[in-house]
């Protein structure tokens, strides 16, 4: 799941590097991420009416996206199928891996959760602020792996953040702190390519 305002075709180069270590790289084109696919950038707010309206928020329908695009991989081949995503994706890929085994685990990179900042509101808005926190959730992917990673010189998520989302994991958990900004990069990819997925 690619961060907030990255269009799939930005990991064009990245799908094909993992496919020439014979991994499947499906990048998807999040709702609202301003590729084809319709919606709005992530808004708790609109997600929250339309959560105490009765309807599906988007933040749920970009989470069924990715249990469905792992759904699809799995038909086609018997292999594991992580949830992995980027910045605000990994927002969402956190919370596919914690609502469906159909993912052998989940891969976070400049990941963060709200801080259970949904222990603050009573009712309906707690409960849905519950469901979306990745802070909150993230416990709910064990016994399966989950792996952060983290740059300490993350100008958009702070590091601390990253740190308290590996705290609030279960094991089997790593975190591995890279060098550069925010985002994937050529270390990233090399760490998850070699060390985490042993090619």
């Amino acid at each position: 799941a690619p961060g907030a305002g990255v269009v799939k075709e930005a990991h064009e180069t990245r799908a094909m590097q993992y496919a020439n270590k014979g991994i499947a790289f499906l990048a998807l084109d999040l709702r609202g991420n301003g590729g084809e696919t319709g919606g709005h950038p992530l808004d708790i707010q609109s997600d929250y009416e339309a959560f105490a309206s009765g309807a599906w928020p988007q933040t749920y329908q970009t989470v069924g996206d990715m249990i469905g695009a792992a759904d699809l991989l799995k038909s086609r081949k018997k292999v594991p199928v992580y949830a992995m995503g980027s910045s605000n994706g990994a927002t969402y890929a956190t919370l596919a891996a914690a609502n469906d085994p159909v993912f052998a685990g989940y891969i976070g990179v400049s990941a963060t959760g709200f801080d259970n900042a949904w222990e603050e509101y009573p009712g309906e808005a707690g409960v849905f602020l519950h469901s979306i926190d990745a802070d909150a959730q993230i416990a709910r992917i064990a016994p399966r792996l989950v792996h952060l990673l983290h740059a300490p010189a993350d100008e958009i998520i702070p590091y601390e953040n990253g740190e308290r989302l590996f705290a609030n994991a279960r094991e089997p958990k790593t975190f591995t702190a890279f060098n550069g900004s925010h985002g994937l990069n050529d270390e990233t990819d090399e760490e998850i390519l070699r060390n985490l997925l042993n090619l």
